[in-house]
Protein backbone atom coordinates (compact mmCIF):
# COMPACT_ATOMS: atom_id res chain seq x y z
CA UNK A 1 0.00 0.00 0.00
CA UNK A 2 1.21 3.87 -0.78
CA UNK A 3 1.71 6.62 1.07
CA UNK A 4 -2.18 7.91 2.47
CA UNK A 5 -2.88 11.23 -0.20
CA UNK A 6 -2.78 14.67 0.93
CA UNK A 7 -5.64 16.71 1.19
CA UNK A 8 -4.25 18.82 -1.13
CA UNK A 9 -3.58 16.55 -3.91
CA UNK A 10 -7.26 15.19 -3.74
CA UNK A 11 -8.20 19.25 -4.06
CA UNK A 12 -6.17 19.81 -6.84
CA UNK A 13 -6.83 16.42 -8.71
CA UNK A 14 -10.86 16.78 -8.58
CA UNK A 15 -10.70 21.03 -9.65
CA UNK A 16 -8.89 19.32 -12.59
CA UNK A 17 -11.50 16.92 -13.16
CA UNK A 18 -14.17 19.26 -12.69
CA UNK A 19 -12.55 21.77 -14.98
CA UNK A 20 -12.52 19.29 -18.12
CA UNK A 21 -15.15 17.89 -17.55
CA UNK A 22 -17.34 20.62 -17.58
CA UNK A 23 -15.01 22.12 -20.44
CA UNK A 24 -16.42 18.81 -22.32
CA UNK A 25 -19.79 20.62 -22.60
CA UNK A 26 -18.37 22.95 -25.28
CA UNK A 27 -18.26 21.57 -28.91
CA UNK A 28 -15.17 23.26 -29.54
CA UNK A 29 -13.47 21.19 -26.95
CA UNK A 30 -14.67 17.71 -28.17
CA UNK A 31 -10.88 16.52 -29.83
CA UNK A 32 -9.80 17.20 -26.24
CA UNK A 33 -12.67 14.90 -24.67
CA UNK A 34 -11.44 12.45 -27.26
CA UNK A 35 -8.16 12.45 -26.89
CA UNK A 36 -8.97 11.88 -22.81
CA UNK A 37 -11.74 9.18 -22.85
CA UNK A 38 -9.49 7.17 -25.42
CA UNK A 39 -6.77 7.02 -22.57
CA UNK A 40 -3.99 9.69 -25.24
CA UNK A 41 -4.18 12.36 -22.96
CA UNK A 42 -4.33 12.69 -19.20
CA UNK A 43 -6.31 14.73 -17.34
CA UNK A 44 -4.09 16.80 -16.17
CA UNK A 45 -2.77 17.85 -19.26
CA UNK A 46 -6.14 18.12 -20.44
CA UNK A 47 -6.72 21.15 -18.17
CA UNK A 48 -3.91 22.81 -19.25
CA UNK A 49 -4.84 22.28 -23.05
CA UNK A 50 -8.29 23.68 -22.71
CA UNK A 51 -7.60 27.20 -21.56
CA UNK A 52 -4.40 27.51 -23.84
CA UNK A 53 -6.66 27.05 -26.75
CA UNK A 54 -9.10 29.32 -25.25
CA UNK A 55 -6.37 31.89 -24.82
CA UNK A 56 -5.34 31.18 -28.52
CA UNK A 57 -8.60 31.21 -30.16
CA UNK A 58 -9.54 34.61 -30.22
CA UNK A 59 -5.96 35.33 -32.25
CA UNK A 60 -6.08 32.75 -34.81
CA UNK A 61 -7.17 33.19 -38.51
CA UNK A 62 -9.88 31.32 -40.13
CA UNK A 63 -10.34 27.51 -40.54
CA UNK A 64 -6.92 27.34 -38.14
CA UNK A 65 -8.58 26.07 -35.06
CA UNK A 66 -8.28 22.60 -35.55
CA UNK A 67 -5.15 22.27 -36.46
CA UNK A 68 -4.08 24.19 -33.52
CA UNK A 69 -6.15 22.02 -30.53
CA UNK A 70 -4.41 18.47 -32.87
CA UNK A 71 -0.76 20.36 -31.93
CA UNK A 72 -1.73 21.36 -28.33
CA UNK A 73 -2.91 17.71 -27.28
CA UNK A 74 -0.57 16.06 -29.63
CA UNK A 75 2.49 18.05 -27.45
CA UNK A 76 0.75 17.42 -23.93
CA UNK A 77 0.51 13.79 -24.89
CA UNK A 78 4.13 13.71 -25.41
CA UNK A 79 5.75 16.27 -23.11
CA UNK A 80 2.84 16.61 -20.30
CA UNK A 81 1.29 20.19 -19.55
CA UNK A 82 4.67 22.40 -19.81
CA UNK A 83 5.26 21.45 -23.10
CA UNK A 84 1.93 22.06 -24.23
CA UNK A 85 2.34 26.23 -23.09
CA UNK A 86 5.92 25.92 -25.19
CA UNK A 87 3.86 25.89 -28.13
CA UNK A 88 2.09 29.72 -27.82
CA UNK A 89 4.33 31.44 -30.02
CA UNK A 90 5.04 28.74 -32.54
CA UNK A 91 1.40 28.00 -33.41
CA UNK A 92 0.33 31.83 -33.15
CA UNK A 93 3.17 32.69 -36.19
CA UNK A 94 1.73 29.59 -37.92
CA UNK A 95 -1.95 30.22 -37.35
CA UNK A 96 -2.65 33.54 -35.92
CA UNK A 97 -4.23 36.07 -37.70
CA UNK A 98 -1.98 38.78 -39.59
CA UNK A 99 0.75 41.04 -37.55
CA UNK A 100 -0.70 39.11 -33.88
CA UNK A 101 2.56 37.78 -32.94
CA UNK A 102 4.38 41.07 -33.69
CA UNK A 103 1.99 42.82 -32.15
CA UNK A 104 2.04 40.58 -28.50
CA UNK A 105 5.56 40.65 -29.04
CA UNK A 106 5.71 44.55 -29.60
CA UNK A 107 3.51 44.73 -26.37
CA UNK A 108 5.95 42.06 -24.30
CA UNK A 109 8.77 44.47 -25.08
CA UNK A 110 6.97 47.32 -23.33
CA UNK A 111 5.68 45.49 -20.54
CA UNK A 112 9.68 44.65 -20.13
CA UNK A 113 10.62 47.75 -20.26
CA UNK A 114 8.59 49.75 -17.86
CA UNK A 115 8.76 46.89 -15.15
CA UNK A 116 12.77 47.15 -15.11
CA UNK A 117 14.10 49.03 -11.55
CA UNK A 118 15.24 52.59 -12.30
CA UNK A 119 18.28 54.05 -10.94
CA UNK A 120 16.91 57.06 -8.68
CA UNK A 121 20.31 58.56 -7.88
CA UNK A 122 20.12 58.00 -4.34
CA UNK A 123 22.55 55.80 -2.36
CA UNK A 124 20.98 53.55 0.75
CA UNK A 125 22.40 54.18 3.52
CA UNK A 126 23.55 51.19 5.74
CA UNK A 127 22.56 53.10 9.51
CA UNK A 128 18.68 53.66 8.37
Amino acid sequence: MGPPSRPVDIAGGAAAIVSVATSFGKRVNAPVQEAVESGRLPVRSAAVVVPEADKLRPLLADGAEPHVLEGLIGMAEQHGPSGCRLLRDGLIAKYGRQDVLQDQQRMGKSFIRLSQPQDTGRARSSTG
